[in-house]
């Protein structure tokens, strides 16, 4: 997933899946980290600036980040913040859809679109003999 660039920006290649983690490895980690943090956070405080929303819903891969959804709670602007509990990359499409009737002037459906979300298989029910 990375090319040459990121070999050469952060001093060599991306760790070797199932190879022990290195210091390097920790601390690009780490940084990574960091910045996802508050690139989070200034999204949120953007938003909110721009909505005056007194909520917040978040769907997809970054969304699933719960050191940054931390962050958001303990330092941004929202009273509420709402993870779709099977946020994924494409999860963007949950949302769209009533966003995309009242754009034209339609109005969304009223009811819960999620009313479980214990659907899947208990933990540790195996399925696999």
């Amino acid at each position: 997933m990375t090319n040459g660039k990121f070999d050469e920006l952060f001093g060599g290649p991306p760790r070797k899946p199932e190879t022990l983690l290195t210091q390097r490895d920790m601390d690009l980690a780490r940084s990574i980290q960091e910045v996802t943090e508050d690139v989070m956070l200034r999204l949120a405080r953007s938003l909110h600036r721009e909505t005056g929303a007194e909520n917040l819903c978040l769907a997809g891969g970054v969304a699933l980040n719960c050191v940054g959804n931390g962050r958001i709670l303990r330092e941004g602007p929202f009273k509420g913040l709402w993870i779709q509990p099977s946020a994924g990359d494409a999860g963007g499409a949950v949302g769209r859809c009533p966003d995309r009737m009242a754009q034209a002037g339609q109005s969304a459906p009223q009811h819960r679109c999620i009313e479980r979300y214990d659907a899947g298989q208990p933990f540790g029910t195996i399925l696999y003999q």
